[in-house]
């Protein structure tokens, strides 16, 4: 980790240049711009809402908040990860050209990524400005926890990318199967408490750590409370050691890397 910190350190120019132009990049590829990002979660919601509220008259109160809270995060997961998963093969000239190291062109679709998320938030806090308060920057933490956890995984399926093309295909159905595992549509307690659940599948739910995160985020933004900081720190702490974990696999690959790019 120490040697990560000062790799960003000593390349902090270059890594805010990358970070400037996959932001432009992103905005400049749908046609939309700036506004996309914004409508982009809501549409989604209007489907899900009109799904599950008009439809099958499920949901309850403010199910659109509800809803919108979890799909702004999960977007951000989901899109970090796939963005992140093929960072070496979609910068293949740029990677021969700067010896920058490659755990960089990993944060950087996160980094991206962690702002288009806070524009969401923010939608939902203006929306629903009863709850804005102090405990409002308790969503920053969780934000953090999401790019760790993004950073980790990407460190590993970065690399697996590079030397089997099908892990970015492979990756897109875990997270649509993970959709569906995770408490956006629903909450939690609908599976912690369903008698027809085996605790064995109830267990392995609790091991997803969006579905501790997306409850979280509807604690500050919908209702306005403090969620559970040790949890989060134990998070937090599983999160560095995943992450030195990656960072000793992708430098042991990194001579294979650049090889076969």
């Amino acid at each position: 980790m120490k040697q990560l910190v000062e790799e960003v350190r000593s390349h902090s120019q270059a890594t805010i240049m990358m970070i400037r132009v996959e932001l432009k990049r992103s905005v400049e590829t749908t046609r939309l711009g700036w506004f996309y990002w914004i409508v982009d979660p809501i549409v989604m919601m209007l489907i899900y809402y009109f799904m599950v509220k008009i439809v099958f008259n499920r949901g309850g109160e403010n199910y659109h908040l509800f809803a919108l809270c979890g799909i702004a995060s999960w977007q951000f997961f989901t899109r970090a990860v796939t963005k992140s998963t093929t960072a070496f093969s979609s910068n293949t000239g740029l990677i021969r050209q700067i010896g920058i190291p490659l755990s960089i062109y990993v944060f950087i679709p996160i980094a991206v990524q962690s702002f288009f998320a806070i524009i969401s938030y923010l939608i939902i806090m203006v929306w629903n400005y009863p709850a804005i308060g102090i405990q409002s920057f308790a969503l920053l933490p969780l934000v953090i926890i999401i790019c760790l956890l993004s950073f980790g995984g990407c460190l590993f399926l970065s690399v697996f990318e590079v030397f089997a093309k099908d892990t970015s295909n492979f990756v897109m159905y875990f997270l649509r199967m993970g959709f569906f595992l995770t408490p956006i549509l629903y909450g939690a307690e609908r599976v912690y408490g369903s008698p027809r659940i085996p605790e064995i599948a109830k267990t392995l739910y609790g091991l997803n750590p969006m579905a501790w995160i997306i409850p979280s985020v509807r604690n500050i933004l919908l209702d306005g409370v403090f969620y559970d900081f040790k949890v989060y720190l134990l998070l937090f702490l599983f999160c560095l050691l995943f992450i030195q974990c990656g960072l000793i696999y992708l430098r042991k690959k990194t001579p294979k890397i650049l090889k076969s790019l």
